[in-house]
């Protein structure tokens, strides 16, 4: 816009709404646009608009009959039309008399569309100027197709339009209407009456209505449910108004769509905004209400965040316990966000097992922080949920307006981005968006690629890594830990592929080349005569809720003939508490083969001891963030010392993981700790590595009275 139409474009907050977004339209039109509001009809013209007419300096301000006098003649009687609520005929106008070049013969098309308030009064006009080709100037030829005047302009504004014949026949439909009710180009309704309820095509004052628009010209507004194309329905606010041909008798009707903010029936709320499982509003809603934030925003001269958060392994819950308790767990879940937030906040759900949190009026990161760690917190508290005992975790990402940037598009981006982030490194984490992170999701994107190829080129190994007693100073066990023996950068732990793996569904699979990798070392070592360690065998929890896995053990120790006793099934926290009595009963029947059972990485996520001392388990693993500051913390202390108490007193044999100092041997021995595993006793090793290793190993070299 030109700088003199800026000066007043304080009055906008007076301004409806439909006219705020036609402002917005004009503004980055490439059409020539002039808005005349009020009752002075005060113009604001575009750039092209200004630059059609030759006044370089906009005469913004103006009243629209100064701004165009030279053609006021020609134009008054659409204009007056126009403030009646009708849509006037275009008319055909020469450029010339507006153009300081006066041998310049430029023909338009002039057209004047009314702007409606709540009221369904005219409180301003849209016009426009539509230069026509050569092969239409000074040959008299009318001007035949309307809507070829404003048709882009009514495909971009956010208000549903119709065109309707007397028969209710629909002539037009504008892109937003078709969108709205969730229609393509193909399959809208041919005639009104299919979009209406079977109650209001007989309600008599719809009827009436209608008889009184045809027969006396008028114009009405009137809430109507209209039907979507999957059969619901969502109540419209419609202004409805009379079209007159050239002999000023009935044409067509026009009527303009609008949700309403009222709920259908009593009950049901607008089901194209809102969704229909959660009630929260939907991603068809989410473009209105993130761009009111950055308008808020911008006012208020505030930031605000967008959170996107994806809850993990929500498919797993869909496949093995059905799509009716999915449904069950999201209405749970956007109940939980609903609750945890503050009033101003919103949340939307996205699709799926996808959502949005618009925090709004944020101070600093350390807010944004606060209240996402707390969804995190009441995203994973257990449920119950059709019999069931569920406990799911979420990944977020969160990007900054307008720290991050001033676009919608960007910012949903770089939120994506950052809970990419965030499910790379852990599956009940968050993360705020920064510009490394780009690079970052490229690389994964590419590691995933190499990493799906990774089994086909049998680049995956099995190191093991011993476990000590601490009552007899002997190897009592090992674990299985798998590597990729990557072409260019070498031997790469698990930590830092498995969460990539499991998203591209290649868990399973990895879980059957480490089984089948233990079972062969196991013969080789039978073979060998080689004293048999039992070897523990990390388990995806995926892998717990069909009978796949159970099957594939039962069907080795029958084979083999190898003790079920060096077999153990090692289940993170995290993955046995998603459902635990699926995971119970699925457990159960493995130890009764008489393979043992141990609980990894405890103290990582939120269950407490006594809620999973339902399980079988024989081992509880203690997460090894503990062990490393249990003798600088206090309070680590305490907690591993209470772990290991509580532990034996439910039977369970404690293992304490990442072990790598004298210091922290001491402390467990002295707690009553039952084995340990770390690098005090030794790092994971290869089996050609681990055959010298179990050859040489002495206990006195860990400092240990055996």
């Amino acid at each position: 816009m030109a700088e003199s139409s800026r000066l007043s474009l304080d009055t906008r907050s007076d301004w409806p709404w439909l006219l705020k977004n036609l402002f917005s339209i004009a503004q980055h039109s490439n059409e020539p646009v002039c808005i005349a509001w009020g009752k002075d009809l005060t113009t604001f013209c575009n750039d092209a608009f200004s630059e059609l007419i030759d006044h370089r300096t906009s005469r913004s301000g103006q009243s629209l009959k100064d701004l165009l006098a030279p053609l006021w003649e020609t134009i008054s009687t659409p204009v007056k039309l126009a403030l009646q609520g009708k849509e006037p005929k275009p008319e055909r106008v020469s450029l010339w008399v507006l153009k300081e070049n006066k041998n310049q013969q430029d023909q338009s098309v002039f057209s004047c569309v009314p702007i409606h308030n709540e009221n369904g009064q005219v409180t301003g006009l849209y016009c426009t100027f539509k230069t026509l080709p050569e092969s239409s100037r000074d040959t008299g030829t009318p001007f035949a197709d309307e809507k070829a005047v404003y048709g882009n302009f009514l495909d971009e504004i956010r208000v549903g339009v119709m065109q309707l014949a007397q028969d209710t026949r629909i002539l037009y439909a504008n892109r937003t209407i078709k969108k709205l009710l969730g229609y393509t180009d193909e399959t809208f309704p041919v005639s009104f009456n299919d979009l209406l309820h079977p109650q209001n095509r007989k309600k008599a004052e719809t009827v009436k209505s209608w008889q009184e628009l045809w027969y006396t010209t008028s114009h009405f507004h009137i809430e109507l449910p209209l039907r979507c194309q999957d059969g619901s329905y969502i109540l419209t606010n419609n202004e409805i108004s009379l079209k007159l041909d050239d002999k000023r008798k009935p044409a067509y009707a026009l009527i303009a769509t609008l949700p309403s903010d009222k709920d259908y029936s009593g009950e049901r709320r607008n089901l194209f905004l809102y969704d229909r499982l959660t009630s929260l509003p939907s991603r068809n809603y989410a473009d209105l209400l993130l761009n009111d934030a950055i308008d808020r925003s911008a006012k208020s001269r505030q930031s605000f965040a967008i959170l996107l958060l994806n809850l993990n392994r929500f498919k797993m819950v869909n496949e093995s316990l059905g799509h009716e308790v999915g449904d069950e767990l999201l209405k749970s879940i956007a109940i939980r966000l609903s609750t945890s937030l503050r009033k101003e906040d919103i949340v939307i759900r996205m699709g799926n097992d996808e959502f949005i949190v618009v925090l709004q009026n944020i101070r600093n990161d350390d807010n944004i922080d606060m209240i996402a760690h707390n969804l995190l917190y009441s995203i994973s508290r257990p449920m119950k949920l059709a019999g069931h005992d569920l406990t799911v975790t979420a990944s977020i990402g969160c990007s900054v307006y307008p720290r991050d940037s001033t676009e919608i598009d960007s910012l949903l981006k770089y939120a994506d981005i950052a809970m990419i982030e965030a499910k790379r490194t852990g599956m009940n984490a968050f993360r705020f968006f920064n510009r490394d992170m780009s690079v970052t999701v490229l690389d994964q994107l590419l590691n995933e690629t190499s990493l799906m190829r990774a089994m086909e080129k049998k680049e995956f190994l099995a190191y093991y890594q011993p476990r000590l007693s601490l009552s007899t100073g002997k190897i009592v066990g090992l674990e299985a830990l798998i590597r990729w023996n990557h072409p260019q950068k070498g031997l790469i732990p698990a930590a830092e592929f498995i969460l990539q793996a499991e998203r591209i569904g290649l868990i399973r699979r990895i879980g059957e080349f480490m089984l089948k990798t233990v079972t062969t070392q196991l013969m080789r070592w039978r073979e060998k005569n080689k004293q048999l360690i039992p070897v523990a065998i990390n388990v995806a929890s995926t892998e717990l809720y069909d009978s796949d896995l159970k099957n594939a053990l039962k069907d080795i120790l029958d084979k083999t003939g190898l003790s079920p006793k060096l077999f153990e099934l090692e289940i993170t926290e995290t993955g046995l508490i998603e459902d635990i009595r699926k995971v119970r009963a699925t457990l159960s029947e493995i130890r009764k083969m008489g393979i043992t059972v141990s609980i990894d990485d405890f103290g990582t996520g939120y269950s407490s001891l006594s809620y999973l001392s339902t399980l079988p388990v024989d081992y509880l693993k203690i997460d090894s963030s503990f062990i490393a500051n249990v003798i600088v913390n206090k309070n680590t202390a305490s907690i591993v010392e209470t772990t290991i108490n509580l532990a034996h007193s439910l039977h369970m044999q404690v293992i304490a993981e990442g072990v790598s100092t004298q210091e922290q041997l001491e402390f467990l021995v002295n707690r009553g700790c039952d084995q340990i595993q770390g690098y005090l006793c030794s790092r994971p090793l290869s089996p050609d590595e681990l055959d010298i290793f179990l050859d040489k190993f002495m206990p006195s070299s860990l400092g240990l009275s055996v």
